[in-house]
């Protein structure tokens, strides 16, 4: 199947594993669906399903970090009803960003770890308004400039009792950033590193 929408139709047909992923991410653009089935020798054998879908001139909108990235390409795997895994590339202005997904499976149950890596992404308006808003108060005092890398990881762990609460971490580093106080201070060419990590409570 070539050329289909990534829409409302395509997501009432994809497994449960990945309606999961595809309400995190909100996705849309094109995709090129390959299916295939193989059976093992022997009469009682099981009948194995495997969809490959290859994605291209899309977007994506994390719902936990609501920035848009667009020029979305890349691959998915589903192997029987698991989810394996997707991988993704894209842009933000000068960004470079890259997304994988992967599923984990414990027994009966499916977890999900989350990995986005950004290199060069812009310290702009719409990068703050995607900030929590604890953060806002704090970047509209110093008014940053610059570009910084980041990765965000997010995990949601499976067990053989079902999926756990998820759990993230986040390190941010950047070079030549500078910072414009509300004291009649510039300063330029800041370094820094930011690493977080937590985990939801019940």
């Amino acid at each position: 199947c070539l050329g289909l929408p990534v829409d409302k139709a395509l997501y009432k047909v994809v497994p449960a594993s990945v309606k999961r992923i595809w309400d995190q991410l909100d996705p849309k653009g094109v995709a090129d669906i390959v299916i295939a089935y193989t059976r093992r020798a022997g009469k009682s054998a099981e009948l194995r399903r495997r969809i490959t879908a290859e994605f291209r001139d899309g977007a994506i909108r994390y719902v936990g970090f609501p920035y848009s990235v667009s020029d979305i390409s890349g691959r998915l795997l589903i192997d029987g009803k698991v989810f394996k895994y997707a991988e993704l590339q894209g842009r933000r202005d000068s960004a470079q960003i890259k997304v994988g997904i992967f599923g984990e499976r414990v027994g009966k149950f499916i977890g999900t770890r989350l990995v986005v890596n950004g290199k060069g992404v812009p310290l702009d308006k719409e990068l703050r308004d995607a900030l929590p808003s604890k953060y806002h108060e704090w970047w509209d005092a110093f008014h940053p400039e610059g570009v910084v890398d980041v990765k965000y990881v997010r995990l949601h762990p499976a067990t053989a009792e079902g999926v756990g609460l998820p759990k993230y971490s986040c390190e941010v580093s950047a070079e030549n950033i500078a910072l414009a106080a509300r004291l009649p201070v510039s300063l330029g060419g800041v370094s820094l590193t930011i690493e977080q990590s937590k985990q939801a409570s019940a």
